[in-house]
């Protein structure tokens, strides 16, 4: 080992950590390597040594000793870091301790000693050493240091967490704590073992149902210390009573029950609920909701035929409560009243009160009748049947009936009457009826309102009441008229006509109406719309006038001859108008002053209106649509990443715009370029080829990628308004298209005759 490989203030430190544990326990300590001036170090021993309150020691290699591909031989205290190369080793850990503590040390502060340090050198020389001694701490043994359980208030049977805590640590081989209960109700186990190195335990304490409040008190203890934590344990809910009301009930009532508790349920409270008498049905348990102490359910009374007596009685947890009901018999029905009870006319609303003394739904069926004299035959004749919830108009004969549900908008009809919207609503013992009735011609005068009701199978009933007379008034026959059309005046290529017609009687008379835009009463090659109200459908007659373009109201497809185009249709009807709305868009053959006839027709058509001129409207001619590249923003700048807006018009309408096109390049060449299409009728965004043989395509709103050798196309984006079509496109240059690129907008309309032209719009430098 020569003088030379040792310079001036060079030397090797090795440190033993210091750490603490728990008596009996092991304590991990670190062995450190520090090389000072420049030393290097290629191995290195030492020899640990310790007082009896150590009971053993085992080493392990370092990492900074394994990073230089060292070992580790230990015969007893001393230690030896090695290897087969020259490979110095770094500073840091080279070795761990693993002491054992004895389980009764003398001292709480054990002193761990390094001697017999000697350090080489990579070509085999030494240099000086040191060692600097560390220390293991005792910790103290844990004492109890608190008991809590949560929930404090069991709801029983129920359990609660109970948590003990220790001053420390347990030691090896855990820490045990006694448990107990003062309350036979509560159990818990007779201990808990904190373990080693842990400083809490828990546990559960378990409480049994009671029959009343009460408390318990849960001890930790160790040797002559203890803990206690209290407890409040709960009983459930008693069963207070059971009510009725009303108490007194008819065949088929029901009366309204509620079991009331003693306290609020802590948990779902399962009551039992009987009768002793069959005639009466309850549920056979109801349950009180957590947080409640009252639940109800219905006692229903089934056909009484003499008076009698039911017991109901609620059970919960052996507890029993009773109420008892009184059952009468033999409901009574009654035919009320009819308003109006008296007029005249051919059409009216009737409004029908009939009742039961004990309930509504009692009331089985009814009957109303419109008749000279009490005859059935030849009569305005309705029966409303509760049980299949139907409305019936009885033929002539009466030997069978038109029928409806109630409130259907089904029209029954016979030869002296309409029967059109119908509703029934009862309350507790009231049913009442409303028709709308509209007579027939035929029977006309003065006619007597009948009214019966029956209960049951029929066999309780009221027999036929006369309630009130109405005076059948003839009706004249419908008429149709044309009214108005708006706007009535004015002129251009596109307007929203409306159209108005209406019937003397109902709008549902008007079977059909034509609507005519010509320079004369003449209905060829014009523009000429039939609303069929039957089939609910809008025609546009051919120039021929031999046949027509159909859709349905409402639809959006569009209907054209030599003379218009028919867009959006709508039709709205109130009691006795039909208003017709129609897009009306007209070509330039068809220019100048146009008179506006309208003409509507009832039933088969024989009674109509007529052609009747409403208004006229000069057609304009229609200058052909212009396109135009607005603008792209930003305009100007630099970088690789932007997201551009690009903005197109129309003079007409931006559904014109059929493709446009967008071009990042130095001059006005495509190859090799960024180069964009949109294409409005596919509702794609493609970016060509550098050959610009092909192109990738993808949705217009998709955040699908597209990129060539010059840029990457990201989420795209197309809007429209009225004249504007608005494109955004998120751009992303490649570093090969860097230099200033001009920006070039290219529009189209229809099959692409009508364009702007390439249209610089700005300049853009990527990479700047």
């Amino acid at each position: 080992m020569g003088g030379s490989e040792i310079g001036l203030a060079q030397s090797v430190t090795v440190s033993v950590g210091s750490g603490s544990g728990t008596a009996g326990g092991l304590v991990v300590v670190p062995i450190n390597l520090a090389s000072l001036g420049g030393v290097q170090t290629a191995a290195v021993q030492w020899s640990l040594s310790y007082s009896s309150d150590i009971t053993s020691v085992a080493f392990a290699i370092g990492t900074v000793a394994t990073s230089a591909g060292k070992s580790i031989a230990c015969n007893g205290n001393l230690c030896l870091i090695y290897g087969l190369n020259a490979t110095p080793i770094s500073d840091g850990t080279v070795a761990t301790a693993t002491l054992q503590i004895s389980p009764n040390p003398s001292t709480s502060t054990i002193p761990i000693q390094i001697t017999g340090v000697i350090a080489a050198t990579p070509l085999g020389g030494s240099t000086s050493t040191a060692g600097v001694a560390g220390t293991v701490s005792v910790l103290p043994m844990p004492e109890l240091s608190g008991l809590a359980c949560s929930p404090t208030t069991l709801n029983t049977p129920g359990t609660t967490q109970c948590t003990i805590s220790v001053t420390a640590p347990a030691p090896a081989g855990g820490f045990v704590v006694g448990l107990s209960s003062n309350n036979g109700n509560l159990t818990v186990p007779s201990s808990a073992t904190v373990n080693a190195g842990q400083s809490t335990v828990n546990f559960t304490a378990t409480a049994t149902q009671v029959v009343a409040d009460q408390a318990a008190t849960v001890t930790a203890s160790v040797g002559g210390d203890f803990r206690s934590a209290t407890l409040s344990l709960v009983a459930p809910a008693a069963l207070l009573s059971v009510a009725c009301a009303p108490s007194d009930l008819n065949s088929g009532a029901t009366s309204a029950c509620t079991v009331s508790l003693s306290r609020s349920a802590v948990s779902t409270a399962i009551v039992s609920v009987g009768s002793n008498n069959p005639l009466v049905t309850v549920p056979g348990s109801v349950s009180v909701s957590v947080g409640q102490s009252t639940a109800t359910f219905q006692a229903v009374v089934g056909s009484v035929n003499v008076d009698q007596a039911a017991i109901v009685t609620a059970s919960l947890n052996g507890q029993d409560r009773s109420v008892t009901l009184s059952l009468r018999a033999r409901p009574v029905p009654t035919a009320d009243s009819v308003s109006p009870s008296a007029g005249a006319g051919f059409r009216q609303t009737f409004t029908f009160v009939f009742s039961d003394s004990q309930s509504a739904a009692n009331l089985a069926a009814v009957a109303i009748l419109f008749t000279p004299a009490q005859a059935l035959e030849n009569s305005c004749f309705v029966v409303y049947d509760r049980n299949r919830g139907t409305i019936q108009l009885e033929w002539d004969t009466v030997l069978g009936a038109q029928i409806e549900p109630v409130s259907s908008s089904i029209t029954l009809e016979n030869s002296q009457c309409t029967i059109g919207a119908t509703s029934v609503a009862a309350t507790a013992l009231t049913t009442t009826i409303t028709l709308d009735i509209t007579f027939k011609n035929s029977f006309a005068g003065l006619k007597n309102i009948y009214m019966y009701a029956a209960d049951g199978d029929g066999s309780i009933n009221t027999g036929w009441i006369h309630r009130g007379a109405y005076t059948v008034a003839g009706l004249s026959p419908p008429v149709p008229a044309a009214d108005s059309v708006s706007p009535e005046g004015g002129s251009g290529f596109m307007q929203t006509f409306t159209f108005v017609f209406s019937d003397s009687q109902s709008s549902a008379n008007l079977a059909a109406a034509a609507m005519l835009f010509a320079p004369g009463l003449v209905a060829e090659n014009s523009c000429y719309v039939v609303y069929d109200g039957n089939r609910g459908t809008i025609q546009l007659e051919w120039d021929s006038v031999m046949g027509n373009a159909i859709k349905p109201v409402g639809s959006s497809t569009v209907l054209q001859n030599s003379q218009c185009s028919i867009g959006a249709t709508s039709v709205t009807v109130s009691a006795l108008s039909t208003a017709i709305s129609l897009d009306v868009t007209f070509k330039n053959s068809f220019a100048g002053l146009k008179n506006i006839y309208m003409y509507g027709a009832d039933g088969d058509g024989s009674i109509n209106t007529g052609w009747v001129q409403k208004g006229t409207y000069t057609i304009a001619v229609v200058s052909p649509p212009v396109p135009t590249a607005e603008s792209v923003s930003p305009s100007s700048g630099g970088g690789f990443v932007q997201s551009f807006t690009f903005v197109f018009s129309d003079s007409q309408s931006s559904a014109n715009l059929a493709a446009a096109a967008i071009l990042f390049a130095p001059e006005m060449i495509v190859e090799n370029s960024c180069f964009v299409v949109y294409d409005r009728n596919r509702g794609t965004i493609q970016l060509e080829w550098d050959t610009v043989m092909g192109n990738e395509s993808k949705p217009a709103d998709s955040s699908t990628t597209l990129q060539n050798s010059q840029c990457t196309i990201g989420a795209t984006s197309v809007t429209a308004t009225a004249l504007s079509t608005t494109i955004t496109l998120d751009m992303t240059f490649k570093s090969a298209f860097t230099g200033l690129k001009k920006i070039y907008m290219y529009g189209a309309d229809g099959d692409g005759s009508i364009n702007t032209g390439w249209v610089q719009k700005g300049t853009w430098t990527p990479g700047q």
